[in-house]
């Protein structure tokens, strides 16, 4: 269900009609998140509004501190939790000219780009460079599902954010991770710490832990799992996707691992599409199912072949995948060439893979998982 054009006066009463006419589940949570944007919404416009009124230029503003509450908003918490939908009714809502939003992957690939560019140039600075152009003449920038996964990155948005902070514009960040979390384990970690300080003390952090995962409940009774011999199965699979997405764009992402990377060609919010191929068939280990899970909760696995004797290694992946799927209870949307009993068709390796067949066919139960890992 669409919802960016329902936006009313507030939030809150934008809120309200979603949840009691718009099939949305209402969460407490939401409602007190809801609140707060109302608030820095009128304050930002009041702001916008009265800076162009005195006629200003931006730059001379801002050499006065603008006595803020807060710059904005860092919203975390578990893919489902409506961060993204709140983010982008209060988006829509704010009646300024001056603002824009990213998907936090899109944007990253951009000002890399751009510094690519800039070098060729022979730029002193590049980063000073792109940052001046993505952020002049604007008031609000809303990042969608930040997350850091390679040390490049983990330096450059360091950089960028104190750009954002010293130029005085708001900022609204959704995450699946708390800040704490954020380049969790990695790679000279100890360098990304300012930024996460950074954010600490420039946004009010709020957690988004409703108790109910709504593409749970968007899943709950489907069929996840499509046989490729019906000639409808790609529908229903489709029809999933674009329900739990709501139809958003999907861009590709890469996951770092080591000095490997693992490309996703599809992610958005927490839900990965992906081919066997792409998963199966590439010298990929439980280490980097693993590290793929720490971001993907719903997977969506398209043609999975029949297995014998020719593609035994891929199988073997196949049943690693599968254990790390299962163990960590991720949701799992497929497609297939037959119905798991029938998947193997080889005498090497058919005990094993009972294992995989019984969990696949518990987790295409309308009951898995039980519970919310």
């Amino acid at each position: 269900m669409e919802y960016h054009d329902q936006v009313k006066a507030t939030l809150v009463e934008t809120y309200t009609d979603l949840t009691e006419n718009g099939g949305f589940h209402f969460d407490e949570m939401q409602l007190n998140l809801t609140r707060q944007l109302d608030l820095f919404a009128n304050e930002l416009q009041s702001y916008v509004k009265d800076s162009e009124k005195r006629g200003f230029l931006r730059k001379v503003l801002r050499k006065n501190k603008r006595q803020k509450p807060v710059m904005g908003f860092y919203i975390y918490g578990g893919v489902g939790r409506g961060k993204t939908m709140l983010m982008d009714l209060l988006f829509k809502k704010i009646k300024i000219s001056s603002k824009k939003r990213f998907h936090f992957h899109e944007f990253m690939r951009d000002v890399h780009e751009g510094i690519r560019v800039a070098r060729e140039r022979k730029i002193a600075d590049p980063i000073e460079l792109v940052a001046g152009k993505i952020f002049e003449n604007i008031s609000l920038i809303c990042f969608d599902e930040m997350q850091i996964t390679d040390i490049a990155d983990a330096m450059l948005v360091g950089r960028l954010f104190e750009k954002i902070v010293n130029m005085q514009i708001s900022f609204i960040c959704t995450s699946n991770r708390k800040p704490g979390d954020l380049y969790k384990d990695g790679l000279n970690r100890e360098l990304f710490l300012p930024f996460i300080d950074l954010l600490e003390s420039n946004l009010q952090i709020f957690p988004l832990n409703a108790d109910r995962d709504y593409r749970r409940d968007l899943l709950k009774g489907s069929e996840k799992y499509f046989v490729l011999s019906n000639p409808n199965s790609h529908d229903p699979f489709q029809k999933l996707w674009v329900s739990l997405t709501r139809g958003d764009k999907a861009l590709p992402f890469e996951i770092k691992i080591g000095t490997r990377t693992l490309a996703i060609p599809h992610f958005i919010n927490g839900i990965g599409r992906l081919s066997f191929k792409d998963l199966c068939e590439q010298p990929l280990s439980s280490r980097e199912y693993l590290s793929m899970i720490n971001e993907i909760k719903v997977l969506f696995l398209e043609d999975i072949p029949i297995f014998c004797t020719e593609n035994l290694d891929s199988s073997k992946r196949f049943m690693n995948l599968i254990d790390v799927i299962y163990e960590n209870q991720v949701r799992f949307i497929c497609t297939a060439e037959d119905e798991p009993s029938s998947l193997y068709r080889s005498k090497r390796g058919a005990f094993e893979f009972e294992r995989t067949i019984s969990r696949l066919e518990e987790m295409r139960s309308a009951n898995w998982p039980s519970a919310e890992k």
